[in-house]
């Protein structure tokens, strides 16, 4: 029987994705609400990207939070998750890092 590979990460870590993570997620929420209550417009292309970019949001923000709150009930400070997990948090992370440039009508997510 094979034993299964864990990686040992820090909750510090963690906490610095989901911190840098964020405000990103709110950026585009309020992107997307202006856009439904009618203060900015976008086209389809751009909704399409906004809803991509969030649902990637969504998904880490979700899981990183759902990991520190485990921690913490824990009174762990390192977690050790599977070698899948961890390419899954670095593949949303990279994605978005990348995405955050990406022109969204007039504006994009690094603008205030």
């Amino acid at each position: 029987m094979s034993e299964e590979l864990s990686v040992k990460i820090d909750t510090t870590a963690l906490s610095l994705i989901l911190d840098a993570s964020e405000p990103y997620y709110h950026r585009v929420e309020s992107l997307l609400e202006d856009h439904y209550q009618g203060v900015q417009t976008f086209d389809d292309g751009t909704l399409i990207t906004m809803m991509e970019l969030r649902v990637s949001l969504q998904i880490l923000v979700t899981y990183l939070q759902d990991l520190l709150e485990q921690a913490e009930e824990e009174g762990v400070q390192c977690l050790y998750l599977k070698p899948q997990e961890v390419k899954t948090i670095a593949s949303l992370s990279k994605g978005i890092s990348s995405a955050v440039l990406v022109q969204l009508g007039n504006t994009n997510l690094r603008e205030q």
